[in-house]
């Protein structure tokens, strides 16, 4: 199915900004998709806080309980968590499962491609982060930025 963008469907904006494809629901979320690579990003309202659960975790500020199954056990274990939220749609392929060991995207990058992720995500150690550090820990953005450079 192909949309020319922006177009509308019901109270859903869709619209394409730079390499990303946005849906925007006024009064719910963005998401924010990157096709080539297949990232996601979610912004939800305030309204869904403590109220999702799934692959993107709880919405209730604690990442250490957002690593919970589709079947409601917290585990810490990557390839448990996301094969748990694994679904097949009749007459198509299954999605193929986390391999046990799910290695990290850096793990397989040269020492001196490291040392310059490791540099541009420091970024999100200093000024202007830095004054928000008190109330958002950086930690999260931190792996997702080495996850992505990676």
């Amino acid at each position: 199915m192909h949309l020319q963008l922006p177009h509308h469907i019901h109270d859903l904006q869709l619209e394409r900004i730079s390499q990303y494809v946005l849906v925007t629901q006024q009064h719910g979320f963005t998401l924010a998709w990157e096709g080539r690579s297949g990232s996601v990003y979610i912004k939800l309202s305030p309204e869904f806080v403590g109220r999702t659960c799934g692959m993107c975790g709880n919405f209730n500020a604690d990442v250490q309980d957002d690593l919970k199954t589709s079947y409601g056990v917290l585990t810490h274990e990557i390839e448990l968590f996301g094969n748990s939220w694994v679904e097949t749609e009749p007459h198509e392929a299954q999605c193929p499962m986390v391999p046990s060991g799910f290695s990290s995207p850096c793990d397989s990058v040269e020492a001196h491609v490291l040392l310059k992720v490791e540099e541009v995500c420091a970024m999100l150690l200093d000024p202007p982060f830095q004054s928000c550090h008190d109330f958002v820990s950086p930690l999260s953005y931190m792996a997702s930025c080495s996850n992505d450079l990676c």
